[in-house]
């Protein structure tokens, strides 16, 4: 693990439990600072490099006919929230079909000064059915060395995700050191992925081990 680990481990750490006050004040405040609005059928637009292509999560297709009313009405539908600066701020869909009594999956994005993401993962009551909950808390940050780390942490400060991203002398991403903790049996929870590019630069191929993990259609 590396140095960088460590210390985002530690400050996920200390900031859930300041993290869960007033939840639904940190949300409103966020949709707050929306400026404008798009929409997919699924995750479209994410912080997290080659997010898509690692966890195989089929990339949501943009919906242009969709109308801020109506972003709640099925959980299908994604709502991605930018402000001004064009950064995306804020993702929600709801569990379930015209029920937001059920809730909303939110994920608020805190850009900070020195670009690191720290992103809470939430379920949403708009109407106080239940109390809104904290679920998850991220950092992804860059290193000093141009590479990058992203910690993931539950709520209950039990269960947590890591990946560092490893860049060559191109500054492309060469290979990602996963880290999965407790390990899903009968796995040790680590695993590793090997990039290889195209003569454009384009990739073209994830390698986990010998196997194909995904390749370029």
């Amino acid at each position: 693990m590396s140095v960088k680990f460590k210390e985002i481990r530690d400050a996920l750490m200390n900031k859930i439990d300041a993290a869960k006050d007033d939840l639904d004040g940190t949300i409103a405040k966020k949709l707050l600072e929306v400026k404008y609005w798009n929409y997919a059928t699924d995750i479209h637009y994410t912080h997290i490099p080659y997010d898509h292509e690692l966890f195989k999560i089929k990339k949501g297709r943009k919906l242009t006919k969709m109308s801020f009313d109506d972003r709640l009405t099925k959980r299908t539908i994604h709502s991605f929230g930018f402000d001004r600066d064009n950064r995306l701020i804020i993702m929600q869909n709801p569990n379930v079909d015209n029920d937001i009594s059920f809730g909303v999956s939110t994920q608020l994005y805190f850009i900070k000064s020195d670009k690191s993401v720290e992103t809470y993962v939430a379920r949403w009551y708009p109407q106080k059915d239940f109390p809104t909950t904290l679920e998850a808390l991220s950092i992804l940050s860059e290193n000093d060395d141009g590479n990058l780390t992203y910690v993931g942490m539950n709520a209950n400060k039990r269960n947590w995700s890591s990946m560092e991203y490893i860049r060559n002398e191109a500054g492309r991403i060469e290979k990602v050191e996963s880290v999965v903790y407790p390990p899903p049996p009968p796995s040790d929870g680590i695993s590793i992925y090997d990039f290889e590019y195209g003569n454009e630069g384009e990739l073209v191929k994830i390698l986990a081990g010998s196997v194909t993990w995904w390749s370029k259609k």
